[in-house]
């Protein structure tokens, strides 16, 4: 019922808003699009990011399994090497205590002995030319027969060798010259004696001869010339019964009681005597040689412990390292993860709302349309 005018107006008023409407879901909708691409942009980034780190994981969780391997490699030798090194700590204790016991051992010998001579006599006489050191020492005596060689030589024990009798009528000269004596001096053999009782009796009861149980640095002729009548026998009964069968040959004890068809000399309790305070000498000079080679051995194995700590720290570093790195990579990867899943929350929104516009704008153009016909049609009427 309204005028003709009226209802163009009110046509073209509806006109407008759905025009006005339209641009403005046109907008939305370029808006729409642009998220949506920047969206499926970010996905595309996230998926590649996502990628990367799973297979930086994978490469991480490799090197670790590498690293763990060589770390627990690393351990065991540094065990190994700790092993050997407190051993050989134990060891230099023991030793050390050997050599400290060696030492006093020379030390109460020489203490029991400082009393027997002259000692200015006996330097003056081992510095003269021609004497070739201490009895003794020429006959390399072991410590368990130190007191049986004691005991044999009685009161050569002390004497030292002269290469010549010359030496030895030099020696006295000298000494008697200065009112000075206690001396004793045996001359070197230069032959070896034609027979060794010893041996031949030895031979025959199973036993052995004292010059053949020396050591091997003995002067054989010196040895055979002074004890080469003596066989080594375990006690005195045995070498008295030994002696009172065998009459050429003396027997003697380890403990340094002689016997011979003449009587018998028993040992000194202590068995202090030049041959002991000798072979205390030789243990003490091959404890402190073993000590010395074991306090090298306790460096090196310290120098080697001490790198194989160092070597295991480095790789326990290491792995830690790598560790850190795959929990750094798997939180980030969590990290893209979420935003992965929150970009494709947004970007089905974003579709859902595209959608929604372009139904509106579907309806819309429809009603356009429709009012664009009706006013074409009241313009025709108007006119």
């Amino acid at each position: 019922q309204l005028p003709t005018e009226a209802v163009i107006a009110t046509l073209r008023g509806d006109l407008r808003a759905l025009e006005t409407s339209a641009d403005r879901d046109r907008h939305e909708r370029e808006a729409v699009q642009a998220r949506a691409g920047a969206v499926t942009t970010r996905l595309q980034s996230g998926a590649s990011e996502a990628a990367q780190l799973d297979e930086m994981i994978r490469t991480t969780d490799a090197e670790i399994t590498s690293a763990q391997v060589a770390y627990e490699a690393a351990r065991e030798k540094r065990a190994e090497a700790q092993t050997t090194w407190e051993a050989d700590e134990e060891s230099v204790t023991e030793q050390r205590f050997g050599a400290t016991g060696a030492a006093a051992r020379v030390e109460a010998l020489q203490a029991a002995l400082d009393g027997i001579g002259d000692p200015e006599s006996r330097r003056l006489t081992a510095a003269t030319a021609g004497v070739a050191g201490s009895l003794v020492a020429r006959l390399d005596v072991p410590a368990d027969l130190s007191g049986a060689v004691d005991g044999v030589l009685g009161a050569w024990r002390d004497a030292f060798v002269a290469e010549a009798s010359d030496v030895v009528k030099g020696v006295a000269e000298s000494l008697k010259s200065l009112g000075m004596g206690g001396v004793s001096l045996v001359v070197a053999p230069v032959d070896a004696p034609s027979e060794v009782p010893a041996r031949t009796v030895a031979r025959q009861i199973g036993a052995e001869a004292l010059i053949d149980r020396l050591g091997p640095q003995a002067d054989t002729r010196l040895a055979e010339e002074l004890l080469g009548d003596v066989v080594i026998v375990e006690g005195w009964a045995a070498g008295w019964t030994l002696v009172s069968r065998h009459p050429s040959v003396r027997a003697a004890t380890p403990e340094g009681d002689v016997i011979s068809v003449a009587g018998m000399h028993m040992s000194q309790p202590d068995g202090a005597g030049p041959a002991a305070l000798e072979a205390a000498r030789v243990e003490l000079e091959i404890a402190e040689r073993e000590l010395a080679r074991f306090e090298s051995h306790r460096v090196t194995s310290r120098r080697a412990f001490d790198a194989a700590r160092e070597a295991e720290r480095t790789q326990l570093e290491h792995l830690e390292g790598l560790e850190a790195r795959l929990a750094g990579h798997t939180e980030a990867l969590g990290i893209v993860g979420r935003a992965a899943a929150e970009g494709e929350a947004e970007f089905a929104r974003l579709e859902a709302r595209a959608a929604a516009l372009e139904e509106a704008a579907l309806l819309r153009n429809d009603r356009i349309r429709e009012l664009r016909a009706r006013m074409a049609e009241f313009a025709g009427v108007e006119a």
